[in-house]
């Protein structure tokens, strides 16, 4: 268990660190594409394995 908490810190800090870096080179507009299609693919992805 403690390995899944720690990938899943690593994880999201890189996908943090590179939305930030998305958001001060001015790529406002991926950033937002990258944040809302991660999030709704993992969303869907957990539902669809769930069934």
């Amino acid at each position: 268990m403690v390995i899944g908490i720690c990938g899943g810190f690593s994880t999201f800090s890189s996908f943090a660190k590179e939305n930030l870096d998305l958001f001060e080179k001015g790529y406002w507009i991926i950033a937002v594409i990258n944040i809302l299609l991660s999030v709704s693919l993992c969303i869907a992805t957990v539902y669809l394995a769930k069934k």
